[in-house]
């Protein structure tokens, strides 16, 4: 008798249960590969997806105030009416200023942040934590602004003058800051924010050096760490452009750090203690040889074998660009030429909102300089040396 006959018959039923037992797990485990699949396939697609609208917007606005064209032909005109009415028609809030560099700094910062929250508003869920911590930069400058001029005994009106106003430090908070009897008083006016302990546990360190030093890098390792929490929301597609980003960003500051602590007379431990630890590539060994260099060429040269050795290389073969602040100004070009390598690098996602956002910020700095240079009668060649373009090599 086969096993047919067997199922007909009824004599062994259990024979047929197990076949069907066996079909229906091999149906169940099919179907699961079939969804995990489907699953890894379509979920970057939808990610993907979701950047379509945020990538066709910075495409669409463009990154203004980085063609060297453009920037110099506004330099040339000497016409800050002019040059003020064509940045309204860009999008310049329409606002009285002071034609010096506090108003254009303020004038510049608020639409600035105007536009870095538009983009906000249009980007998918996947990146809006990032976006908005990148927000509270304005903050951070805010705070580093007051820091600055309290340690120089700043009365409260030049303060409220100098210093930009935003987010939880409107005009009103500000006051409060710039009115709060020294330095410690002043981050007592802050213990409602974030920034209170950040401070507090710089200030016995800025009080036994007296070097504002410690109570920025405090500010800057805030911000970092904010960064970095906020890409580990983010996950997915756009965690690897955001962490190389951070990465950059951290190494950079770094850079900029260990190279000028002799040019602001740092000391080594206190330019050390500078330093952004997390974030970076560079190791903290190798930015601590920098600093003990004997001038900025010989700390650049110890950057060989890195991926800013050939930005380095060239610093130094150009001795006209060996001064402190022509290597600032190296390192602002190189920023804003790695923002194109993530926007060709990660085109479909968080790529191109990079780009715009270091964009961004670099047509800024230009229109400080310009307007700056134009209302202190400085010629074009000096502003040209000043700005930071698209297409220039580092």
């Amino acid at each position: 008798m086969t096993p047919l006959e067997w199922n007909l018959t009824g004599d062994i039923p259990m024979l047929t249960l197990k076949w069907s037992e066996f079909s229906i797990l091999a149906i169940v485990f099919l179907f699961a590969i079939v969804i995990v699949f489907l699953v890894a396939t379509l979920v970057p697609v939808f990610q993907i997806a979701g950047f379509i609208h945020a990538v066709s917007y910075v495409h669409a606005a463009g990154v203004p105030y980085v063609r060297r064209e453009e920037v110099l032909g506004m330099a040339e005109s000497r016409d800050l009416d002019a040059i003020l009415e064509s940045l309204r028609a860009r999008g310049l809030p329409d606002e009285d200023i002071t034609a010096d560099p506090a108003g254009f700094r303020g004038m510049l910062r608020r639409w600035h942040a105007r536009e870095v929250a538009a983009l906000d508003l249009v980007s998918p869920a996947g990146i809006q934590p990032f976006i908005e911590a990148i927000q509270l930069q304005f903050e951070t400058e805010t705070l580093k602004g007051v820091v600055l001029r309290k340690h120089s005994r700043a009365a409260p009106e030049e303060i409220l003058t100098e210093v930009v106003p935003f987010g939880r430090f409107d005009r009103r908070m500000l006051q409060r800051m710039a009115e709060a009897p020294g330095m410690e008083g002043f981050i007592e006016v802050l213990s409602t924010t974030p920034y209170a302990n950040v401070l507090q546990e710089a200030f016995p360190l800025y009080s036994s050096r007296w070097s504002v030093t410690p109570l920025l890098t405090a500010l800057d390792r805030f911000m970092n760490r904010v960064l970095r929490t906020a890409i580990g929301r983010c996950g997915g597609l756009v965690e690897a452009p955001l962490l190389l980003y951070l990465e950059t960003r951290t190494d950079l500051t770094n850079i900029a750090n260990a190279v000028s602590a002799r040019a602001n007379g740092i000391t080594a431990e206190e330019a050390v203690d500078t330093l952004v630890h997390e974030g970076g590539s560079l190791p903290i060994s190798l930015l601590q040889r920098m600093i003990d260099a004997t001038n900025p060429a010989e700390g650049l040269m110890l950057l060989k074998d890195t991926p800013y050795e050939a930005f380095a290389a060239k610093i130094v073969e150009d001795e006209s660009d060996r001064e402190f602040i022509s290597i600032l100004h190296a390192i602002d070009q190189y920023w804003l030429n790695f923002a194109y390598t993530l926007g060709s690098r990660f085109p479909l996602t968080a790529g191109p909102l990079l780009e715009y956002l270091i964009g961004l910020e670099a047509g800024m700095k230009n229109l400080q300089v310009l307007l700056t240079g134009i209302a202190r009668g400085y010629g074009s060649d000096r502003i040209e040396r000043l700005l930071v373009t698209k297409g220039v090599f580092q």
